[in-house]
């Protein structure tokens, strides 16, 4: 019985703490995610999204493989290739290396990929939008200099 409430105990603790996010000023909250820039969605009046220019956003490789780190990893992988059932591999996505990183960004931030998208191709889980981390469209761009990265070194392309 005393182990069933430190379980209990434990697991309420991490879900408080992965649910606390925002409240310290970094785009991150308190998951240890970098500032993602000065280059952020605003709500404009009557809860309209206002585009977001992300040609004013210089990729970071650095900042995309934190990111990557504390987010992605889980569900794509170390090495980006995807794990079964749960995420794609990033490396030979189609969507991901075709698609203009504006379109990219804002789907993964604002709306994730559910499962019955035609761009969950692979009918795995369903991906959240990435905002639910706290993540913005530029720190996806860090994300993607960080894949391209990997995927010069893995020698894949897009399929």
């Amino acid at each position: 019985m005393r182990r069933l409430w430190l379980v209990v105990v434990v697991g309420v603790g991490l879900l408080v703490a992965c649910q606390s996010g925002g409240e310290s000023g970094r785009s991150g909250g308190d998951r240890g995610l970098p500032a993602s820039g000065s280059v952020k969605e605003k709500e404009q009046s009557g809860g309209a999204k206002e585009v977001v220019d992300l040609s004013a956003v210089r990729p970071d490789p650095k900042k995309g493989e934190e990111i990557y780190r504390n987010v992605c990893i889980s569900c794509h992988g170390q090495d980006a290739t995807g794990l079964p059932g749960l995420g794609r591999n990033l490396l030979t996505s189609k969507y991901l290396w075709e698609t203009p990183i504006e379109e990219v960004a804002r789907k993964l931030v604002h709306e994730g990929i559910p499962i019955d998208d035609p761009l969950n191709t692979g009918k795995q889980s369903t991906m959240p939008p990435m905002s639910s981390y706290n993540l913005t469209e530029a720190d996806i761009v860090h994300v993607k200099a960080y894949l391209a990265q990997l995927r010069a070194q893995s020698g894949e392309s897009g399929s």
